[in-house]
């Protein structure tokens, strides 16, 4: 198969566009920084302190388990026992004013004591410089 001129054009612009998808721009990579920073600093190590340097004043939490907005996430990582058990980051990326952060954490089913690995993630909304809105999959505990 002969590639012509135009065709060997025509993949390059093709892969040239397929890859801006998934360039970030400065400040994409700067977001990205700040919400890794701020799941190490204050929701992993519990380093609450320093929440304000990460979050807005005005913070949105939308995990059900913490009401509150910031203060609410500071009560609920300051106690050991409410914070993530250790995971290893697969990916993270922003775009816009978004970040996500994907984990693969490992745990045990409580009956049988089974290990197992699951994955979860984490998504931000940065505005001016500070962590405004926090998603992730958790749900609210329920009894049956």
């Amino acid at each position: 198969m002969k590639l012509t001129t135009f065709t060997i054009a025509g993949l390059t612009l093709l892969l040239a566009g397929a890859a801006s998808l998934f360039a970030e721009t400065p400040q994409e990579t700067k977001n990205q920084e700040l919400a890794q920073s701020w799941y190490r600093d204050t929701v992993i190590l519990g380093h609450v302190d320093q929440a304000s340097k990460y979050m807005a004043d005005n913070y949105v939490e939308h995990d059900p388990r913490i009401p509150g907005g910031k203060a609410g996430v500071v009560r609920y990582y300051q106690n050991a026992a409410s914070r993530p058990a250790e995971a290893k980051q697969i990916t993270a990326f922003g775009q816009g004013d978004y970040v996500i952060i994907v984990w693969s954490r490992d745990d045990k089913d409580p009956k049988t004591q089974t290990p197992y690995k699951y994955t979860t993630y984490d998504v931000v909304r940065v505005k001016n410089g500070k962590i405004q809105e926090h998603w992730n999959n958790a749900k609210k505990e329920t009894k049956w």
